[in-house]
């Protein structure tokens, strides 16, 4: 069977040439669906962007930040996610260091078939033509090495992107864009919450992830409560549902933690009323 790289690329080829659909491809190879279908979105979505031109500096910075990221993943010995005491086998330095290999290959192969959109992708909100392409890089980046308390935490930090979102339109005025904010904050803290009990399945030590998701959960809802006082009478019901899943989070996390035995950090009095 061809490599993974190998299909990857050669996919990439025929949507771009028109030959073959996304969802021609994944068919095509069901079994590597999960893994195909993120870097097969970002190719789509590049290809249908305009002609972004990033500054001279820009790029000079984003090379930058990008060559810091292959060097501080190659010198590494220890996983930088030991804080959560886990007791698992680090994947073994050949073979991670393979893995990080084809992850950075693809990001500059798309980086320069982009001609910098992925980089401009990371302002982007809900709405914007480039916020596919947003959307896809983070979900390459739960590809990346790592455990499932790892992977947890990346989801939690996508999680605290969209509601940034949410308040970027508000403040714009673009309260039709709020409901698909909401929606991916859904997906990302459920797939934050996921890896979390799946890495406590495992026998990982889960309790500081958790709790990060705990506090998280706590400032969303705080910030979402400002965010509808603010927003005119039609969009207050994408908020209160984004406050809704902001304290369904809440909940699985404070399950999580008494099962372990760990205090739970209380709500705030009043927060999340809406």
């Amino acid at each position: 069977m061809k490599k993974f790289e190998d299909i990857l690329v050669q996919c990439i080829e025929d949507i771009k040439a028109g030959r073959s659909s996304i969802e021609d491809c994944l068919n095509r190879y069901p079994s590597l669906r999960e893994r195909l279908e993120p870097l097969l979105r970002i190719a789509l979505a590049i290809r249908e962007t305009p002609d972004v031109k990033p500054s001279p500096a820009f790029k000079i910075r984003a090379r930058v930040q990008l060559m810091d990221q292959i060097h501080e993943r190659q010198t590494v010995t220890k996983w930088p996610w030991s804080r959560y005491n886990t007791q698992t086998k680090p994947i073994p330095q050949r073979r991670r260091f393979k893995m990080v290999k084809i992850i950075v290959a693809i990001v500059l192969t798309l980086s320069v078939m982009a001609g910098g959109t992925i980089y401009a992708a990371q302002d982007s909100l809900p709405g914007d033509f480039l916020y596919a392409v947003k959307l896809g890089t983070e979900q390459v980046g739960m590809m990346l090495p790592g455990d499932d308390a790892a992977r947890g935490e990346r989801a939690l930090g996508f999680a605290e992107r969209r509601v940034e979102e949410m308040v970027a339109l508000a403040e714009m005025g673009r309260m039709d864009d709020l409901d698909l904010a909401v929606d991916k904050y859904d997906y990302a803290l459920n797939m934050a919450l996921t890896r979390i009990e799946e890495a406590g399945d495992r026998g990982l030590a889960t309790g500081n992830i958790t709790m990060l998701v705990a506090e998280a959960t706590i400032k969303h809802l705080s910030v979402l409560d400002e965010v509808y006082d603010l927003v005119p009478e039609e969009a207050k019901p994408a908020i209160a549902r984004a406050t809704e899943k902001a304290l369904a989070g809440y909940d699985r996390a404070v399950q999580i933690l008494e099962q372990l035995g760990i205090e739970v950090p209380p709500l705030p009095e009043g927060i999340g009323g809406v």
